[in-house]
């Protein structure tokens, strides 16, 4: 069996990252059935999240602020790079620079194998980041890629044969057999606190869209709030509860729901069942396209515009600070929703092809490694 330890920001109750553990679990995992698979977070009861590599440590202490969490997390990396034969980036890793944890586990152990699953790579802040990340990706056997921005940057750094443009892991989550249809009267919402964006922006754009609702379909939509990042600190409870107010001021009917009550599964089919989605998380986004659902990702990291030129999303439908949907926009939207005819007319890329291209290219790529010990590259 091959030890492998998979690190990430797991246990702090964000969507996009549970969602990414689940699908290593479920998915991933069993394309390689030798693979002893631990995640570098905290024990989950729900077993599709897999198994901790540090069971005896809370989820308090592991994914706090307190200087006692950094210890834990610190320990966690030590452990993590004298326990494994293989070291794997889980999904969504923005290799922007090259962290301490992961610095010292390069120390450590410096002929471990590394993974990389779903991670973009950039942007920068500075040369030396770039250059500290470039060594760094050296030591891979694969670095499956989520957008072809990170392809790019991979290609001037010269790194070969390690890198597949696979896709985003969510792309890899199998929904169960048996979902409910959309409705079409509800529009979703997933706000973000991330300072680089106004809440108020977040709320006109909902706004806007309530207003073109009424105008095609003649009543208001119902409106479901969902909080998809639920760490204290960090997590858009605050938001969620702020626009919750401003909406239900404006006479509109607001339900919300918290992703750390309802986990991933359903978490997936509030998003899968709305007939609008306005997420500002990316992964509200992307979950609604592969859901086939309309949606309006508010851009307000180059990540999600990366993605969205991935799809090739119709550039009328894309809110960012340079560019907001017009009143005709929104109008076409509810349109579409009415029509319900998903996404088709707003992407170029079907969610299916992009759901083959990530199944084919990752499973290639997994059950093409090596042994761990015969496959170790050797640091630039």
């Amino acid at each position: 069996m091959q030890r492998v330890v998979v690190t990430g920001f797991y246990g702090r109750d964000n969507f996009g990252d549970e969602l990414f553990r689940h699908v290593i679990t479920t998915v991933v995992a069993p394309m390689q059935p030798d693979w002893r698979l631990r995640f570098l977070g905290p024990r989950e009861a729900d077993p599709s999240l897999g198994a901790s590599l540090l069971p005896w440590v809370s989820k308090t202490t592991l994914t706090g602020d307190r200087p006692v969490s950094a210890v834990a997390r610190l320990a966690g990396h030590v452990v993590a790079s004298f326990w494994s034969q293989t070291m794997t980036l889980g999904g969504g890793s923005l290799l922007e620079r090259v962290s301490p944890g992961l610095r010292l586990q390069s120390v450590l152990r410096a002929r471990v194998r590394w993974l990389g699953l779903g991670v973009s790579i950039g942007p920068f802040a500075s040369p030396a980041d770039r250059e500290a990340v470039a060594r760094f990706l050296c030591r891979f056997d694969l670095i499956a890629l989520r957008d072809r921005q990170s392809v790019r940057i991979a290609d001037e750094m010269a790194l070969g044969d390690r890198v597949r443009y696979t896709g985003d892991l969510a792309a890899l989550y199998r929904p169960g057999p048996d979902g409910a249809p959309p409705q079409l009267g509800m529009i979703g919402f997933a706000p973000c606190r991330n300072g680089s964006i106004d809440p108020q922006e977040q709320v006109r754009v909902v706004l806007d869209a309530v207003a073109a609702f009424v105008e095609v379909h003649g009543h208001a939509p119902r409106i479901r709030v969902l909080a998809l990042n639920n760490h204290p600190v960090h997590g858009d409870d605050e938001i969620c509860a702020a626009v919750t107010a401003v909406l239900r001021d404006r006479g509109l009917s607001v339900t919300t729901h918290r992703f750390a009550e309802a986990g991933v599964a359903a978490t997936w089919d509030l998003i899968a069942t709305v007939g609008l989605m306005i997420s500002t998380r990316l992964h509200g986004a992307i979950t609604a396209y592969l859901s086939d659902r309309p949606f309006v990702l508010l851009e307000y990291h180059e990540k999600c515009a990366d993605f969205l030129d991935d799809i090739g999303q119709d550039d009328r439908m894309r809110e960012s600070p340079a560019r907001h949907l017009t009143p005709s926009d929104h109008t076409e939207l509810a349109h579409v929703v009415a029509q319900d005819v998903g996404v088709t007319s707003l992407a170029n890329m079907r969610p299916e092809a992009y759901r083959v291209r990530a199944r084919r290219e990752l499973e290639q790529s997994i059950v093409s490694l090596p042994p761990a010990q015969r496959g170790v590259r050797s640091p630039a």
